[in-house]
């Protein structure tokens, strides 16, 4: 643990940005040294404060859950827990919750971890250089922290902890997180709305997903106001074929058009707030 946080001093020292970690610690040769899941507080393990300490200088410090799921364990291990720092657990192809993936929250009801990637039957770079599918945390991490350098590198004057936030607030399950999978697999285009939005206050756009769409859509709204939105989906001869008008929540509104109308491509008008936008979408068989 005292080796991570001189590396993570190191990587300051010559001015990284993001430091991606995938190991965890519980426990250790020595049985007086152990943790125990009590301890998941963010403020008690050597190793978890000293991520915090790195993500106070800026950057942003990126780590793997860890693959206690199932075990006797079965929480995510140090420093998963730290607070600023983004956590992140195992999904499969479907989006499913890896079963081996450590469950959160912490002790004091913090939701990690943060977001989720694909960890399960993910492609990996091996030694002898080939290609392989792998299983672990370890791989749905580094998937993020590319992610969330991409993201970073289009609203560069973000901080780290904005670019968490955005990151958080796109993710599938940002209303319904949960120890699993905390705020669920991250949408990099809301998040990148949201950025815009937030650091160089550009009026976004309604971002619409998925497209080409089977029944139902999600709106995600960057500028996080609470408006109702009126909607209005016309065929290709501007006919009407589905209206409604949502309460929206912050953030994100649920629409289910797609189970009374056939597969083909529609124009989505959007109201909201006295400002109008024009989508095309396909609904599919």
């Amino acid at each position: 643990m005292f080796n991570w946080i001189a590396g993570a001093e190191f990587a300051d020292s010559i001015g990284a940005d993001i430091i991606n970690s995938s190991l965890g610690y519980s426990t250790f040769d020595d049985p007086a040294d152990d943790y125990t899941v009590a301890d998941l507080d963010g403020r008690t393990s050597i190793i978890s404060l000293g991520a915090v300490a790195a993500a106070r200088t800026g950057m942003l410090v990126v780590t793997s859950a860890g693959n206690a799921g199932g075990s006797s364990w079965d929480k995510i291990t140090f420093p998963a827990d730290a607070d600023s720092i983004l956590t992140v657990g195992s999904v499969t192809q479907y989006g499913m919750a890896s079963n081996f993936s450590s469950r959160g929250y912490t002790v004091d009801g913090r939701v990690k971890p943060n977001v989720s990637a694909r960890g399960e039957g993910a492609v990996v770079y091996r030694s002898d250089g080939t290609l392989a599918y792998a299983n672990g945390t370890s791989f749905s991490s580094p998937i993020v922290a590319g992610a969330a350098a991409c993201l970073w590198s289009t609203v560069p004057n973000a901080t780290a902890q904005e670019v968490i936030k955005a990151l958080e607030i796109s993710a599938s399950h940002y209303y319904q997180h949960n120890p699993r999978i905390g705020y669920g697999i991250p949408n990099l285009d809301f998040a990148r709305q949201y950025l815009s939005a937030v650091v160089d206050g550009e009026l976004p756009e309604i971002v619409v997903y998925p497209n080409p769409f089977p029944d139902y859509i999600t709106l995600f709204l960057p500028d996080g106001e609470s408006l109702p939105i009126h909607l209005e989906l016309r065929d290709l001869y501007q006919r009407t074929v589905a209206t409604a008008t949502l309460e929206s929540k912050r953030y994100k509104a649920l629409w289910a058009p797609g189970e009374t109308i056939a597969a083909g491509t529609y124009f989505l008008y959007i109201e909201r707030g006295g400002r109008m936008q024009v989508l095309r979408v396909t609904k599919l068989l």
